[in-house]
């Protein structure tokens, strides 16, 4: 049995704006129901009711201190499973971040504007995913993440947690599914990295004297492996930011093309491979 652990901004029925909502759930599901150790990891939005889907609170899991912009921000993390699944289901609770942003489009506010805080946000998830573990008492063997909005996690892995008991032997995979659709988010401020506790020394490392940066680039140079998801792949490995990033950084990305809803098995066995294969 291999242990993932599967961070996400959505997960069907409890938020989804684009592919990767259904994509999540079929493939924790094929992975938890053939014996995986598979655990989701999302915020609570507001539009996530704890009543609805039964939320749980869980000693250990409350208020757990985070260090993020020079002080204690303390996370809250509710626990359920997935309806009509045994997938275990986490989900962080932060008021200001998440959970009373009641907008279904989860990046942006209700009048279409996109959340300003989006970098902030995401970087604070990415950083409570990470933690958690500790939490938990896991250690899961690979971190899968996603897009833009995950885009941190294998920087923050490498950069403020190899030394973690909980995260230091796992290995991180980014999953592409999205590239023009999310362009407006990929530009990050350099505060973002002040934000989740790097020193100056770090931060001139990662992105050099500029005020902003790219983080998807940051995250697929990070990341120790990269899996494009996508009805058609190709399309997206020949988009100038990922070939752009192939050369630079000199990395074989895997593909995955999507089947469907008529074979979402094939997909999600397809997927499992790829997880596995990484682990070797």
């Amino acid at each position: 049995m291999s242990s993932f652990y599967y961070i996400t901004s959505e997960i069907a029925p409890f938020a989804g704006v684009y592919s990767l909502s259904k994509f999540s759930r079929h493939v924790t599901q094929y992975m938890n129901e053939i014996g995986e150790d598979v655990r989701v990891i999302i915020p609570r939005y507001g539009n996530i009711s704890p009543r609805k889907y039964i939320l749980r609170e869980v000693i250990r899991l409350r208020e757990i201190p985070v260090e993020y912009n020079e002080e204690d921000l303390m996370a809250n993390i509710r626990s359920a499973f997935v309806p009509n699944s045994k997938i275990q289901a986490y989900f962080l609770e932060h008021d200001s971040f998440f959970s009373k942003k009641k907008t279904p489009m989860i990046f942006k506010a209700r009048n279409g504007r996109t959340i300003k805080e989006n970098p902030s946000r995401f970087s604070y998830f990415g950083k409570i995913a990470l933690t958690a573990l500790e939490h938990l008492y896991w250690k899961p063997e690979l971190f899968i993440c996603h897009d833009w909005h995950g885009a941190l996690i294998p920087v923050l892995k490498k950069e403020l947690f190899s030394r973690d008991d909980y995260c230091c032997d796992a290995k991180t995979m980014l999953c592409i599914h999205e590239i023009d659709e999310f362009s407006e988010y990929l530009e990050w401020p350099r505060s973002v990295l002040v934000e989740v506790g790097m020193s100056e020394d770090k931060i001139e490392k990662l992105i050099g004297s500029a005020k902003t940066f790219n983080v998807l680039e940051l995250g697929l140079s990070y990341a120790d492996h990269v899996t494009i998801i996508n009805k058609d792949p190709k399309a997206i490995v020949a988009h100038p930011e990922i070939q752009s990033a192939k050369k630079k950084l000199g990395k074989s990305f895997r593909t995955l093309k999507l089947h469907g809803d008529e074979d979402w098995e094939k997909t999600a066995k397809e997927f499992h491979e790829i997880c596995l294969n990484t682990l070797e």
